[in-house]
């Protein structure tokens, strides 16, 4: 059984024709995107951007409540753990271990300034991997209201 069969949330829910189309078993509703990540907010009832399925059962509730919290208190577990050894790895770099590997003292500075600006990079690039940032923060869909080519003003600036 492929791992996304197993997930205990299409215990209520039936996948139809379409990917990640699928109907509520307990209020048979019909969505038609978001697969078993939506399914699973939708019977916890906790996220603000799906509507909660009235007629699931609490013990129901309280299951998928206590699998969104664990999953989201691993997640930043996760994620400290990764910051902590990206924090270490940078101060590392001046603080003795580069040596270690034969820089230092002799080597030329912009060596080391370049592994730094290297190891802060990767732990952005890693960061960024785990705290996604909306689309919407940058502008980035249609309306955003953004210059779009050289010399045109958005229609929101334009609206004062």
């Amino acid at each position: 059984m492929p791992k996304s069969q197993a997930d205990p949330a299409w215990k209520h829910g039936v996948r139809l024709g379409k990917a990640n189309h699928w109907q509520c078993i307990h209020c048979n509703m019909i969505c038609r995107g978001g697969g078993v990540t939506r399914l699973k907010a939708r019977l916890a009832g906790t996220s603000v951007d799906v509507v909660k399925c009235t007629k699931a059962p609490p013990e129901v509730r309280q299951m998928f409540k206590d699998m969104l919290m664990n999953k989201k208190e691993q997640r930043l577990k996760n994620a400290a753990q990764q910051a902590e050894i990206d924090r270490r790895a940078t101060q590392e770099v001046g603080g003795g271990h580069y040596e270690a590997w034969g820089g230092g003292d002799d080597e030329d500075p912009k060596l080391e300034v370049g592994i730094r600006a290297s190891l802060e990079h990767a732990a952005f690039e890693r960061d960024r991997m785990y705290f996604p940032v909306s689309h919407f923060e940058y502008g980035g869909c249609s309306g955003s209201g953004g210059t779009s080519s050289a010399g045109s003003t958005s229609i929101v600036g334009s609206m004062n």
